[in-house]
């Protein structure tokens, strides 16, 4: 087929039969502005990619409501979480909210897309969905004296424990005080 890319004009919408030499047909292939097209969707699309991005940003506020810090964290999507977000549009999993628990933990190797939990999980709580466009959202509050310490990891995660990881980051340490609040505003975008 390469061949005919070289000779035929790529304009249009055309089909290309091959017959053998006793003369039935071989092969039907359709070309549409100079590509292959497999089962009418042209080949260039069926090699594109799905990406998903996560990204959060967490902000710890002290208890007189003053921010005493934020930092916006680019994170891993972990393969476990790739499955489950393909289960998810085939219908193959549970109806409710996708990824609405946000974990946080000590742990301090480096992230990987292999992860399936978090290393070494203090807290988890339920976030706050919504959706709109390409970009999920999951915005989880860890009030005061819920994982108090030196955090430096969180996740995206299916349940309120155990469940998928379906992203995960480890950062420089973030101390939250027992009296102190932590946000996480997590964004999966999806291009």
């Amino acid at each position: 087929m390469e061949l005919l890319k070289d000779i035929v004009p790529p304009v249009g919408e055309f089909t290309v039969t091959v017959i053998s030499s006793d003369c039935k047909v071989k092969e039907t292939h359709r070309i549409k502005d100079g590509e292959l097209l497999k089962d009418g969707t042209p080949a260039n699309v069926l090699n594109d990619t799905l990406p998903a991005v996560g990204e959060f940003t967490l902000t710890v506020t002290g208890p007189d409501g003053k921010i005493k810090e934020t930092r916006h964290i680019k994170n891993v999507v972990t393969t476990a979480g790739k499955v489950a977000l393909a289960e998810r549009m085939g219908g193959d999993t549970p109806s409710g909210k996708f990824m609405p628990y946000v974990g946080i933990g000590t742990g301090t190797d480096a992230a990987s897309a292999a992860d399936t939990q978090l290393q070494t999980e203090v807290a988890r709580v339920a976030g706050t969905v919504t959706y709109g466009s390409n970009v999920y959202q999951s915005s989880a509050v860890f009030t005061a004296g819920v994982g108090t310490g030196t955090i430096t990891e969180a996740g995206l995660l299916s349940a309120s424990s155990s469940g998928t990881l379906f992203s995960h980051q480890v950062f420089g340490a973030v101390t939250k005080g027992a009296a102190d609040s932590l946000t996480i505003v997590w964004q999966v975008t999806i291009s």
